[in-house]
């Protein structure tokens, strides 16, 4: 819904050099440059903690991510979204500092975990052993877990259903704990889970060893 309230025409037909710039963006692209900003966000040196863009970077991230929408000068126009971003739309916003941020963390973590999907299911730029090192090189690390379920919620369910196996084989006594954690938290994302009944049996059962 917001993404298509978010009526980005707004933003250039308030500067009379851009007014014959594209009327338009569908939610698709709108939803592709809001992965680029969290995914920016994201490789920060505070990572998902953060959830912060100075208005430089932000603006350069929208300039790279538009090149194929709009006509030059698209660092004009990124700027135009910028201060639209800050003035009309609920999705990003102004934090002082000359610095913005999603209005809600969600956001964020969802984005970015949009962003992964596209880069293993679309782009193909990640291997499905690269989808499973950046689930086990994550575990201990609590600002990722969230995006990671979203993720697992996105993906088709026997990926995750090796993603989980691969968790469970981690018996690292630092390690051990966050892993099954995260593998059940990946399976409660999992919509027919009727089709891993083994993997949710030894993931319940490691849950059970944990507990005791």
């Amino acid at each position: 819904l917001l993404l298509n309230r978010w009526k980005i025409e707004e933003a250039l037909s308030a500067d009379p050099t851009l007014r014959e710039e594209r009327s338009a963006f569908d939610p698709e692209e709108k939803q592709n440059l809001l992965r680029q900003i969290a995914w920016f966000m994201q490789k920060g040196t505070q990572g998902l903690a953060g959830n912060i863009i100075a208005r430089g970077a932000l603006e350069n991230v929208i300039d790279v991510t538009i090149q194929s929408l709009v006509k030059p000068p698209t660092l004009r126009v990124a700027k135009a979204l910028v201060k639209h971003l800050r003035d009309r739309v609920y999705i990003l916003c102004f934090l002082g500092a000359d610095s913005f941020g999603f209005v809600h963390r969600t956001f964020l973590e969802f984005f970015c975990a949009d962003e992964l999907r596209e880069r293993f299911e679309k782009t193909k730029e990640m291997t499905e052993e690269e989808l499973i090192a950046l689930f086990v090189g994550h575990v201990e690390n609590e600002t990722w877990r969230e995006v990671l379920a979203l993720l697992a919620g996105m993906l088709a369910t026997r990926v995750v259903g090796r993603i989980v196996e691969r968790l469970l084989t981690i018996r690292e006594q630092a390690q051990e704990r966050p892993a099954v954690f995260l593998a059940a938290n990946c399976l409660a994302e999992v919509r027919r889970k009727s089709d891993l009944v083994d993997v949710v049996s030894s993931t319940e059962a490691r849950l059970l060893e944990l507990t005791e």
